[in-house]
């Protein structure tokens, strides 16, 4: 009995170790800061087209990419009905 209560408190013990090692919070500080405004890109607009209007949408061309726009977004919010 006494051995079966010794290996789980050193299965234990060495579960305990095993899971401070992995799960404890880091030190140092993060390398890099992420720049939201970077990513989304905030270097000036110039060469690029700008999303000032409503455009007509003209299928197969309109369902690739747009090159003359720095970003595009495309969204669809609507209902649904049964």
């Amino acid at each position: 009995m006494r051995r079966l209560l010794a290996m789980a408190l050193a299965s234990l013990l060495a579960l305990s170790a095993l899971l401070w090692v992995l799960l404890r919070p880091s030190t140092s500080p993060p390398a890099e800061q992420f720049d939201v405004a970077q990513a989304l890109g905030d270097a000036p607009s110039q060469g690029f087209a700008r999303a000032t209007k409503t455009r007509a949408f003209r299928f197969p061309a309109d369902h690739g990419p747009h090159p003359g726009y720095r970003n595009e977004w495309w969204y669809f919010t609507g209902n649904l009905t049964t």
